[in-house]
């Protein structure tokens, strides 16, 4: 009898041990998955589409550039803008030590002595009032006096102060032509170059590249310019997808004493997935 209760005494002594443990285990746990997790990751898109309104002025590149004629009477030469860019991801991620893009670009511009704003039925133009939207986009495709298309790959290879805002280094070719009202043919323009490309933050994409190439509207056939493009955005609003962008184009002609022309260009780039929100 006395052997039966010390076995049973042993066992209640074993019980008690494992509540114990299991209590201590409970209490320790329980503020363990209360823990805040990590933030998720933003989306690493593979594939990115915009479309961008604003204007170019042109008030340093010659006439042919923009397709201003000879004796043109406008004080300020510049343009109304709006153009769509895509950029997909061939290879790589971010996470990886490389990526290659290919980007494409258009361009389409309608003349400020083109745009009539003097009256007041004039001034109600979408044109004279440039706002986002299908209308605007419209009324500059149907009116353009200029275009513009490029083809752009892009090979991100080196990474920068990956602890802090990256920056990739990179090397590119950009590849297309300028169409200018009432000429017979289509002007080549491209150059290779290499650039740095922000990646996050809040001037993610933004970018400064230098470049040689040619220019057959203002130099010919030869390769023989310096193309410099510098890029600053912005976010307007983290809870849209539009940004604020200025960028000015150099293309200077280094070897000798043909046309140089300096371009800004001043607007809103649109995330095209704003259009179909619900």
């Amino acid at each position: 009898m006395t052997d039966v209760w010390d076995i049973c005494g042993r066992c209640r002594i074993a019980i008690a041990r494992i509540a114990i443990t299991a209590s201590l285990v409970a209490g320790v746990s329980a503020p363990l998955s209360a823990q805040p997790q990590d933030p998720p990751r933003e989306p690493d898109d593979s594939f990115i589409a915009t479309a961008y309104y604003g204007r170019s002025f042109d008030t340093f590149a010659p006439d042919s550039l923009a397709g201003y004629p000879p004796g043109t009477t406008t004080t300020t030469k510049n343009r109304a803008l709006f153009g769509v860019d895509f950029d997909y991801r061939l290879r790589g991620n971010k996470s990886e030590g490389w990526q290659l893009w290919v980007a494409g670009e258009t361009l389409h511009g309608v003349r400020s002595a083109d745009i009539p704003c003097a009256t007041v039925e004039e001034r109600a133009s979408e044109l004279c009032n440039p706002t986002i939207g299908i209308s605007y986009a419209t009324k500059v495709l149907t009116q353009q006096t200029s275009v513009e298309a490029f083809i752009t790959p892009r090979l991100e290879f080196l990474k920068l102060q990956p602890n802090a805002t990256a920056t990739w280094l990179y090397a590119t070719a950009r590849i297309g032509f300028l169409a200018v009202a009432k000429t017979p043919t289509v002007y080549k323009s491209s150059h290779v170059g290499l650039g740095l490309r922000i990646d996050g933050g809040p001037f993610d994409d933004s970018r400064l590249e230098g470049g040689w190439g040619n220019n057959e509207a203002l130099s010919g056939a030869a390769w023989r310019r310096l193309k410099v493009d510098g890029l600053l955005t912005f976010r307007v609003d983290p809870g849209e997808h539009v940004k604020f962008f200025v960028e000015m184009f150099i293309d200077n002609d280094v070897r000798g004493n043909n046309p140089d022309a300096i371009q800004t260009f001043l607007g809103l780039d649109v995330d095209v997935r704003k259009f179909f929100a619900r």
